[in-house]
């Protein structure tokens, strides 16, 4: 948030510019500096999976609503280990933090099994304790029963209820045998990936605006047909998201160096079937392909 008046005080009119990540406490903060009047600048935010650049955008926002969207986002609960967490992310080159997404994207798995088994076991002893209070009112049910069948209707109840008990209480022992399931690794995955999102979005945007080599050469320029453009995005989409995932830094080719065996290769095939299916779309399977072959060999590697 940008206020435009004296640090610190309060004054008569206040010139604040609405930013497109800014939320409801900021907004606040800054539009309540003022006694008399408050001025509020928005201008639209560039979003990357509409068409920024495309002209004449019908579902481009004006000022007013993107000021409403700003008032109503609320980061109040925003954990501060996890405000740390970011700050320290947000410090680390991107291979490295692929690296280490990837060791908690493990113990993260662990941690939601672990969870589900929990809550499954939670669950049942739920469950039992609400069998448990059936059984009176099946018992009140018995007692309208001639009285030999009633004897023999309430010995079958008890007995049921007996078997219920101590099922119930070993579950209940289970439960607290049970380690209780942890979330930090589930935490530090939810923010390493929304900062490798972010970076993902931010080298898209930048791919769209000034396509480098490795785009042009397999998908050409951006088309100004509506429904080729979107596929052309996704193609992006999805080069640049390979790129970040397995560390790619050839200029020229947009998968890098060839994979060779194992489950590498079966990851770049995949990306380049999909990349395929895109450029049919386009209209450039064979283009690309041609490209492909006149670049082959001038690559230099991750």
């Amino acid at each position: 948030m940008t206020t435009y008046s004296a640090q610190g005080s309060t004054v008569d009119r206040a010139f604040v510019a609405a930013d497109p990540s800014m939320d409801k406490q900021e907004l606040y903060v800054a539009a309540s500096r003022t006694r008399e009047q408050t001025y509020l600048h928005a201008t639209p935010e560039i979003q990357t999976h509409r068409e920024e650049i495309a002209p004449g955008n019908p579902g481009l926002r004006e000022g007013i609503p993107h000021i409403a969207e700003v008032a109503e986002r609320d980061r109040a609960q925003l954990a501060a280990h996890e405000v740390a967490l970011r700050s320290r992310f947000e410090g680390l080159p991107t291979e490295e933090l692929v690296a280490r997404r990837a060791v908690l994207e493990g113990a993260a798995d662990r941690e939601a099994v672990q969870q589900e088994r929990s809550d499954a076991l939670r669950a049942r002893i739920e469950r039992g304790y609400d069998g448990l209070e059936r059984y009176e009112a099946r018992r009140e049910a018995a007692e309208a029963l001639p009285r030999r069948e009633r004897k023999d209707e309430l010995r079958r109840i008890d007995r049921m209820e007996s078997a219920s008990r101590r099922q119930l209480s070993r579950l209940e022992a289970e439960m607290q045998e049970t380690p209780a399931p942890g979330d930090a690794a589930r935490r530090e995955f939810a923010v390493a990936d929304q900062v490798l999102a972010e970076r993902r979005q931010l080298a898209i945007t930048a791919a769209r605006l000034s396509p480098p080599t490795y785009i042009t050469k397999e998908l050409g320029e951006r088309p100004t047909d509506p429904e080729k453009r979107k596929a052309w995005d996704r193609g992006v989409a999805g080069i640049e998201s390979y790129r970040q995932e397995h560390g790619i830094k050839d200029p020229s080719k947009a998968f890098g160096r060839e994979a060779k065996q194992g489950a590498e290769r079966a990851r770049q095939q995949g990306a380049t079937r999909r990349l395929q299916e895109i450029q049919r779309v386009l209209g450039l399977g064979q283009h690309a392909a041609r490209a492909r072959q006149l670049g082959r060999g001038l690559s230099i590697g991750r």
